[in-house]
C-alpha cells in the first residue's frame, strides 16, 4: 500500500496504492508523521495516482497531514492522482487544500 523513498536531498517520494479508507487511513497518517517528525525531510511528494478507493477518513489523514506539515514548515505536494481522489478531494472541500 505505501512505498516510500528519500532521494537524499530532504525531500521523500510516497507512493500510496489501493484503498486509502478507515482500515488504512491510520497506517498512512502514523507514517507521514514519523516522516515529519524526523527533522530532515523538507519535502514530501505524494503520489495518489494508484489510489483506488478513497473514503472521508482517507481524506481527513491527508488534510491533517498536510496541515501539521505546513506547520513544520515541510512542503507536502501531491504530484499525481487518480479520479477517485479527485472526485472525493473535490468533494469535501479539500481539493484547493491539497494541489491537486
Amino acid at each position: 500500500m505505501l512505498d516510500i523513498q528519500a532521494n537524499g536531498s530532504g525531500t521523500v517520494e510516497v507512493a500510496i496504492r489501493g484503498e486509502l479508507e478507515m482500515q488504512h487511513a491510520p497506517q498512512l497518517r502514523e507514517s507521514l508523521l514519523a516522516l515529519l517528525n524526523r527533522g530532515d525531510v523538507t519535502g514530501v511528494n505524494l503520489n495518489l495516482a494508484a489510489v483506488t478507493l478513497l473514503d472521508a477518513t482517507g481524506a481527513g489523514a491527508l488534510i491533517v497531514t498536510h496541515r501539521i506539515a505546513t506547520n513544520r514548515r515541510v512542503a507536502l505536494r501531491i504530484t499525481a492522482v487518480s479520479v477517485v481522489v479527485v472526485q472525493i478531494l473535490t468533494l469535501v472541500g479539500a481539493a484547493d487544500l491539497l494541489p491537486v
